[in-house]
């Protein structure tokens, strides 16, 4: 079982991904430049990978507190893809499910903060 005080570390796709820090970097080290709201929203689609987060969820975690435009998370969604390196139409690591929501599809590895990769690392 996690521990909730247990810092974790995503890794995937060549990806490296601390959210105590909320910092992303690719595996050479390189920061990844996100919005807040796509940082926001990229960590939830990796704590919940291979699952479908609807929508309405995924706003009510974004903005918690205010009504929102659904093309507000429409943009932060396609912000997160073209961070990620996605072209504006493509959907390599989040894609969409019609009429449901957004999943992540990329192969996640967890580790706890300060582990190396090879020492802690297990499918999530």
């Amino acid at each position: 079982m996690d521990d909730p005080q247990v810092s974790r570390i995503y890794e995937f796709e060549g990806f490296i991904l601390d959210p105590a820090q909320r910092l992303c970097t690719t595996a050479r080290g390189e920061p990844v430049a996100f919005t807040g709201k796509a940082f926001d929203a990229l960590v939830l689609l990796v704590e919940h990978a291979g699952v479908v987060v609807p929508r309405a969820d995924l706003a009510r975690a974004l903005w918690p507190t205010t009504v929102v435009e659904d093309n507000n998370l429409s943009q932060t969604i396609l912000a997160l893809r073209r961070a990620l390196g996605g072209a504006a139409g493509e959907s390599r690591l989040v894609v969409t499910i019609p009429r449901r929501g957004y999943q992540f599809v990329g192969v996640v590895r967890r580790r706890s903060a300060g582990a190396s990769p090879a020492s802690n690392a297990d499918a999530a």
